[in-house]
């Protein structure tokens, strides 16, 4: 399992599986505004976790909408019946709609 985290504690955490989580990585690398971010999202890959409570405020905030942003595309992509890289489970969209939300009560609105 992987996490994504914006507190360490357990209510402002989602678990994901390893293959939805490279997914949004991956996606949210060709998303982040910041060459610094790619190495953030490599780290998270390699650790299977990105706490983003441990980032400054500006750095959360724009690597955050970065992967809320892939995560969405991802679950469009799903949705879309489009091809992807890895197979998922049938309960992928609840996963990815607990992840968008988790982001958004965390997140300042996209300017």
């Amino acid at each position: 399992m992987s996490i994504f985290s914006f507190a360490q504690d357990e209510d402002e955490t989602v678990f994901v599986r390893k293959a939805p989580f490279r997914m949004i990585l991956a996606r949210a690398r060709g998303v982040v505004p910041n060459p610094e971010d790619l190495d953030r999202l490599q780290l998270a890959e390699e650790f299977d976790s990105l706490a983003f409570w441990r980032l400054d405020p500006a750095d959360r905030d724009r690597l955050g909408h970065a992967v809320m942003t892939a995560t969405e595309q991802l679950r469009r992509q799903i949705a879309g019946g489009e091809q992807i890289e890895e197979p998922v489970l049938p309960d992928i969209d609840d996963k990815l709609r607990e992840v968008i939300e988790l982001f958004m009560r965390h997140l300042e609105p996209a300017a």
